[in-house]
This record gives C-alpha cells, structure tokens and sequence, in this order.
C-alpha cells in the first residue's frame, strides 16, 4: 500500500469534510505535517485560515485513535471552539479547561488543577 496516496486520501477526506477548498499554504503545511516526525509552524496573517492545519491534526489523531488537547490564548476563543468541536465531533468526545469551567470528555480524568501566578511567583523582584 502506497503510504503518500493513503496520506493524500485522508487529506481528501478531511477537505471534503469543509464547506470551502483548501488554500495552497493549507494544503502545503498539512503535506509537511504528514510527512513529518514532528510539527509544522504556520505563520499567516489573521483570519487567512491557520486554524485549519490544526484542524487537520485533530482529524488525523482522532483516526488514529489517539486523545487531542487544543489550547487556545484566550477563554472567549476556548469556548467558542469547544462549541465548534461539540458539532463536528460530539459532547462526549470533547472537554473544556478554563480558570473557571471544566468539562470532561467520556474517558478522561475529571480532576482539574489551575495554576495562577500570584505576585510571589510573577519573577518579579521586590
């Protein structure tokens, strides 16, 4: 079995899965991420569709079987994409981690620890 077409395959798939085709930057990014041990670097401006290479990610590990953990910088955008994953992939098969919510997918602890820099631990000297 050609490993390149089943990789292409499942980009294939992934895109049929959008409501729009993929940009070549996408296409290019996701190539290297499959062919890749590691992890790519997406650098474009906002809303140019960065996202969607994370996405692809997420698809391909949820193939395989494995668990996903998709970190965002601000809690307005960890909700707003909790509620998109919810849609796509359903409310047992996703969670949400924020300083003041937590709710677990089917199969992963429940147990949440919030770690919050107080003015002791800012790096900060007196």
């Amino acid at each position: 079995m050609n490993v390149a077409r089943e990789e292409q395959s499942l980009v294939d798939q992934f895109e049929a899965t959008l409501p729009f085709r993929l940009d070549a930057f996408q296409r290019e990014a996701i190539e290297k991420l499959d062919r890749s041990a590691g992890g790519v670097l997406v650098s474009a401006p906002t809303s140019s569709g960065k996202t969607i290479v994370a996405e692809y990610a997420i698809f391909r590990a949820l193939r395989e079987g494995a668990k996903v953990l998709y970190t965002t910088p601000l809690k307005a955008l960890s909700n707003q994409k909790y509620h998109d994953f919810v849609r796509i992939h359903g409310e047992s098969g996703v969670g949400l981690v924020t300083a003041t919510t937590a709710r677990s997918p089917t199969g992963w602890p429940r147990t949440v620890a919030a770690w919050r820099p107080s003015s002791t631990t800012s790096g900060r000297s007196s």
